[in-house]
């Protein structure tokens, strides 16, 4: 059954789709209202379950009813985040979808409309223009015919004579009204065959609108089934822990933990009697020492940070000697650096003070490794005042660190481990839900035999920040690397941090380390064949001259083909005055001629057989609506039809999102859907982009890496304002190389093609060369911006004014080799082994 067989009932189809219309605009409607009473409603559960008391003593180990509460708070509120995901889910797979697809449902049901409207009202008119002349003269006919009757009864000459001038009129008038219905029917058929030449097509046209919508509305309510349903397994396991935990409440066992906390503190200790004399003195002399060594360390700190005498001549000795003697002890040490710390109000110290205090903490790092003292609160102390306090000199910023950098104690690997150790859980104790939280993960453990996953991700957030802390402090100390990074693994190794952030933990170290990876832009030694000599030659011939050489062989055509392309591509003008060249040099560049797809049967059984592509199919459709809506010169049909024959030939990749750029890139330059899938796969083939899109994005990975290194040593300005704000490549540049920025620039397309053109020329090595350049233009922008603000600025790229010719020739001779480029994928795989 379709539409097409009822091509005469425009009308009541048109009527019934402007309903269903309505009905889908209706459930987008019902879907954002949902959206908001769920995300009401899982707010208003979070704070109930938040206000749920739990009475125990923070001191106390928590008893098993104590734990069956935690843990039934911690369901309630798991029960609330589930909501938020499942509104979060609802808003990017079937709202917002659901709303770029009513918005387009309703443009093309008007554009029909209108187009079916135009045809059926011109039918509509000529058959009632028809009718009242077929009318007229059947009435006309009607009186004709009567009076002629009449005539033939008269008896009166004057009547007889009166009638025949009524007949005669009658039948000039009924000769005119027959010429108009004749005119009518010629006109009201000519309209039939111009309403049944174009009328079947629109009818399908709306068939295929209408299909649409239910299909789409299917796949939403399929989708909202589908979370839901995860809902409620996640659900049932949360319930399945809480059920574990509450069979576990017993009385004995909370008896017995009350009982056994008081129970140690009912041991009596006989007292003595001691007089208020002997007590008070005893008191006194405690305080009279803590009191000393304080005055000494304070007045021996004042004459040193004093800024009145630029040349201060220092402490007296008596005073450093009573100052080495306090600095002897551990608590002494102690009281030192507490006092320094309140000392420097202002971390600018001049010259001859902090070379003082320089000395100073070196001598008490000197006696805490001889001693083999690890107080880890003294020496994070000792970091944080080495890099904080700073001077002058030459009109250059030198921390305390530069000063107390050469000493052996830095090297001590296991003084390091503990310090972060300490770091770690004083970062944690700040928090007082993170203290209940692993009081409640103790005795999860206890009862059920297993960890508590949230205590632990908690714990490798807190890690994670504070690694990247001592990282920082590492570099400033001169830490040398070997040693560093073996104490960051370790440390990461022990809090199980996993092992892509082990990576970016890695690079910060590295990016922060004084010495890079060596750096040589030179080729290695080739043997001087003639092909080499041909190659090396050919970059000085014009391009006429290449050419003709190419003509000589197909070996030489080969061996010069790249100095070709590249001469037209980026050196001349050659593409603006012959867009077509464009074409060849891309697809000679990718090789697309080797490449066998019969293309056209592939269409036509992908559109008869959509089941071939299964989920695919929907995700792909889906994708396409959202790309190229602004550019008339690429259907959503082109689309479509590229990415479902490429992945349907190719299984194991696919289709990811992303693709729908570079193939409709493709498309919008060959004009051409076979030859735009060809290129798609020759490319994704040529740049082993596979493991882009697949394989936890391993390539991905490793081109952040790459980026983030180059940055280091050829920008090291820009490297540091990214350090300063925590930004990393990763952040800014994902769509730069899963889609060859064409998801940027889609609507710049003459910025696009220039980048698309210096990476088959280049590969990989072209596009660090533009990604350096986009940071080098924006360097100034970037400088003291915070991380929002550094996002903000390489979000903007799209309306930038920076791509202009020069902008594309500084790029260029950006030094990046692709001997580096491998220095550094081989430095990756060390790591990530």
């Amino acid at each position: 059954m379709s539409y097409v067989e009822i091509c005469d009932k425009f009308e009541e189809v048109v009527n019934y789709l402007t309903q269903t219309h309505e009905e889908t605009a209706n459930l987008s409607k019902f879907f954002g209202a949902y959206k908001k009473i769920t995300e009401n409603y899982a707010g208003q559960l979070w704070k109930l379950a938040d206000s749920l008391m739990v009475s125990m003593n923070p001191e106390v180990n928590l008893n098993t009813l104590s734990m069956a509460l935690l843990s039934f708070k911690e369901h309630v509120q798991k029960v609330a985040e589930s909501h938020i995901q499942i509104v979060k889910s609802l808003q990017l797979d079937v709202i917002e979808p659901l709303d770029l697809f009513t918005e387009h449902f309703v443009l093309m049901f008007a554009e029909l409309k209108n187009k079916g409207l135009a045809h059926y009202r011109e039918l509509k008119f000529s058959r009632e223009k028809m009718n009242k002349s077929r009318n007229e003269y059947y009435r006309t006919s009607n009186e004709l015919e009567k009076f002629s009757r009449l005539g033939m009864t008269e008896d009166s000459k004057e009547k007889q004579d009166q009638n025949q001038k009524i007949i005669t009129h009658l039948g000039m008038l009924q000769e005119n009204q027959l010429d108009n219905y004749i005119k009518g029917i010629v006109e009201v058929n000519s309209c039939w065959d111009t309403y049944d030449k174009f009328m079947p097509q629109i009818m399908e046209d709306l068939q295929q609108n209408e299909e649409s919508r239910i299909h789409f509305m299917r796949n939403s309510f399929e989708k909202y089934i589908r979370y839901y349903q995860k809902f409620q397994v996640h659900n049932g396991t949360s319930l399945e822990k809480l059920g574990e935990i509450i069979m576990n409440i017993n009385s004995s066992i909370d008896v017995r933990v009350f009982v056994d906390l008081y129970k140690s503190k009912n041991l009596v200790m006989r007292e003595q009697f001691i007089n208020y004399d002997d007590w008070k003195s005893s008191i006194n002399e405690e305080t009279e020492v803590v009191e000393n060594d304080q005055s000494i360390i304070s007045n021996a700190l004042n004459i040193i940070i004093s800024h009145q005498n630029e040349k201060s001549s220092g402490i007296e000795s008596d005073n450093f000697e009573k100052l080495s003697e306090v600095i002897n002890t551990s608590e002494g040490r102690k009281i030192f650096i507490e006092i320094l710390l309140s000392k420097i109000s202002q971390p600018y110290l001049n010259y001859h003070a902090i070379t003082q205090i320089a000395a100073l903490i070196k001598e008490i790092l000197s006696l805490m490794a001889k001693e083999n003292e690890y107080d880890s609160s003294l020496f994070c102390n000792v970091i944080s005042i080495s890099v904080n306090c700073y001077t002058l000199e030459k009109g250059r910023k030198k921390t305390l660190s530069n000063f107390i950098s050469p000493h052996y104690v830095w090297t001590d690997r296991k003084r390091w481990l503990q310090a972060i150790d300490y770091a770690v859980n004083a970062k944690a104790a700040t928090k007082e839900p993170a203290q209940k939280q692993k009081k409640v993960s103790k005795l999860f453990q206890f009862f059920s035999g297993k960890t508590n996953p949230a205590a632990q991700e908690i714990e490798k957030v807190s890690a994670y920040a504070i690694l990247s802390q001592f990282i920082f402090h590492m570099a400033k100390l001169k830490l040398p690397e070997v040693i560093s990074s073996s104490i960051i693994l370790d440390a990461a190794q022990q809090y199980n941090i996993e092992k892509e952030r082990k990576i970016l933990l890695i690079s910060e170290l590295q990016a922060r380390s004084s010495l890079p990876i060596a750096y040589q832009n030179k080729l290695p030694p080739r043997d001087r064949t003639l092909s080499f000599y041909i190659r090396k030659s050919a970059k000085f011939f014009t391009i006429k001259e290449l050419l003709e050489f190419s003509k000589v062989n197909n070996h030489w055509n080969l061996i010069i083909s790249r100095e070709k392309y590249k001469r037209m591509l980026l050196h001349t003008n050659a593409v603006k005055k012959n867009p077509d060249l464009r074409k060849t040099a891309w697809l000679n560049l990718l090789g697309v001629k080797s490449i066998d797809l019969d293309y056209e049967n592939l269409v036509a059984i992908l559109e008869l057989s959509s089941n071939l592509l299964g989920e695919l199919n929907e995700i792909i459709d889906m994708d396409v609506v959202r790309s190229f809506q602004k550019n008339e010169a690429i259907t959503d049909q082109n689309l479509k039809n590229i990415l479902k024959v490429y992945a349907y030939t190719n299984k194991e990749l696919g289709y990811c999102q992303g693709m729908n750029y570079i193939a409709g890139t493709f498309f919008l330059v060959f004009q051409n859907e076979n030859t735009s899938c060809q290129a798609l796969s020759a490319m994704i083939t040529k740049f082993s982009m596979t493991s882009l899109f697949t394989h936890k994005l391993k390539k991905l990975k490793k081109l952040f890496y790459i980026l983030d290194r180059l940055t280091s040593f050829i920008y090291p300005e820009i490297n540091d304002i990214f350090k300063d704000a925590w930004v990393f490549s990763d952040n800014y540049s994902s769509a730069w190389f899963m889609t060859v920025f064409s998801s940027i620039f889609h609507l710049r397309f003459d910025v696009l093609v220039k980048i698309w053109d210096v990476y088959f020329v280049y590969g990989w090595k072209g596009l660090f060369k533009i990604c350096l350049g986009i940071l080098k233009s924006f360097e100034d922008k970037l400088v003291d911006k915070s991380f929002e603000d550094i996002m903000f600025i390489l979000s903007g790229l799209a309306s930038s004014e920076i791509f202009d010719d020069n902008f594309f020739k500084k790029a260029m001779s950006i030094p990046v080799s692709n001997r580096v480029i491998i220095s550094i994928k081989k430095e990756y795989k060390l790591i990530t082994k």
